[in-house]
């Protein structure tokens, strides 16, 4: 799935920015926090992983509010102003050909999905809250601490460091958190939003919600708490609350697993899921077997294991199981997986072993042992046998996802992995 493509819509003199991907059966208004331009979310694995396993499963409706992204910009008194937004949220469904929609409110977005819930429950059939809240942080709070955090918010504003404050998981990449703050809005605008958003106080709506309400709290965005999630699961009727612990964004403890089976009413969908996967293979095991005999061997790959488990730990992935003389492992990151593998290589030798891996992302089935299944497996383990001794070779996938970053990529050709059909283009990655 490449980027969709982006669309307006006329609102009054205005024009509002949207995007529609997925092909799937059910219909759900992507309200995104602030910051989150529909230009500015396909560039990180997080966020592509994010986009790709809704898109899978839903047919995804994402707009920029005026004020935000590529949406015109309005007066900074009017900058986060709920009515303005349901207006545009009228105007992109219209457009689109959409009556009635789930609706998944994404931290300050909730706020909007909660007003447009009550007001027009006749458009709602099923209401998220993802890590949002009801009431701004500054509801009791001075005007003066709010005006100090809104010019602190404008001061810094394009450089990258509000979005790693609000999104941890994002902070070892600043200049991309850059860019999405300069794709997000203007300094300006940024900052009006923090004085407009910080007083607003949406719980004397929250028992007029009718639609059936799931309330996810994973702790991606440190601008809402798990109490703020509590509370809004307590005060909506019949609301259920589901807290998971992202191990990277959105990833992890069944998050994204759990609001896609509630919207699309699928009993389960947690069994497939989108991961990058990495093999490592002991090059000539069989020779160094006859070498050492069987007994150093087998404290040999003890050790190994137990450098495989420090360095993928230290990188976010999880060791799915030891493969003989390899290892086969998955990250939610290809950025995370190409570095533990140039760890995990360079390192072998010190236990007189010589490693080659290979890297790939795609689909895999999760099965209810903890092991994984599916083609992208076999593609790994393919990609990591046609390596030679001490490389890590990565898909054609990979090498796009990574893009420009810290690894040199060279390009292999195109291979033909055996059992796989077509021929595969092949990168080598180095520091």
């Amino acid at each position: 799935m490449g980027q969709p493509e982006t669309k307006f819509v006329s609102v009054g003199q205005d024009r509002v920015a949207y995007v529609v991907w997925g092909e799937g059966p059910a219909d759900v208004l992507f309200l995104a926090n602030f910051g989150a331009s529909v230009d500015a979310i396909w560039e990180h694995p997080g966020h592509l992983r994010w986009t790709r396993t809704l898109g899978a499963r839903l047919r995804v409706i994402m707009l920029d509010h005026r004020g935000s992204g590529m949406s015109d910009s309005v007066p900074e008194p009017r900058q986060g102003n709920l009515d303005d937004r349901i207006d545009d949220i009228f105007a992109v469904l219209d457009t689109v050909g959409v009556g009635r929609v789930s609706v998944l409110g994404e931290g300050d977005g909730a706020l909007t999905a909660i007003k447009f819930a009550v007001e027009h429950p006749e458009r709602v059939d099923k209401l998220v809250l993802q890590n949002g809240y009801a009431a701004g942080w500054a509801v009791d709070a001075p005007p003066e601490q709010i005006e100090e955090l809104a010019d602190t918010v404008r001061a810094v504003w394009g450089s990258g460091e509000a979005v790693a404050i609000a999104v941890p998981h994002f902070a070892d990449d600043l200049e991309f958190c850059a860019r999405l703050e300069r794709l997000g809005a203007r300094p300006s605008a940024a900052a009006a939003l923090t004085r407009n958003l910080a007083a607003m106080d949406l719980r004397p709506l929250l028992d007029k919600i009718t639609a059936p309400t799931l309330v996810v709290y994973s702790g991606d965005l440190t601008l809402s708490s798990v109490e703020q999630s509590r509370d809004l699961a307590q005060h909506i009727p019949h609301a259920r609350l589901f807290e998971g612990s992202s191990s990277t964004f959105y990833w992890g403890s069944g998050v994204v697993e759990e609001l896609v089976a509630f919207i699309s009413g699928a009993a389960s969908v947690g069994d497939r899921d989108l991961v990058t996967l990495l093999f490592t293979d002991v090059v000539d095991s069989t020779g160094a077997v006859v070498a050492v005999g069987d007994d150093e061997w087998r404290q040999t790959l003890n050790f190994l294991d137990d450098l495989v488990a420090a360095r993928v730990s230290r990188a976010g992935g999880r060791v799915v199981k030891q493969t003989g003389d390899g290892h086969l492992i998955e990250f939610a990151r290809p950025g995370d997986a190409a570095r533990a593998a140039l760890a995990i290589c360079r390192a072998a030798p010190t236990l007189g072993v010589t490693l080659r891996a290979g890297v790939h992302t795609g689909e895999i089935e999760r099965r209810e042992n903890g092991d994984i299944g599916g083609l992208t497996v076999h593609i790994a383990a393919r990609i990591a046998a046609s390596a030679n001794a001490g490389e890590v070779v990565v898909s054609r996938t990979v090498a796009d996802l990574l893009g420009a970053t810290e690894y040199a990529l060279q390009d292999r050709g195109e291979h033909q992995l055996k059992g796989v059909p077509g021929r595969w283009a092949l990168f080598t990655i180095h520091d």
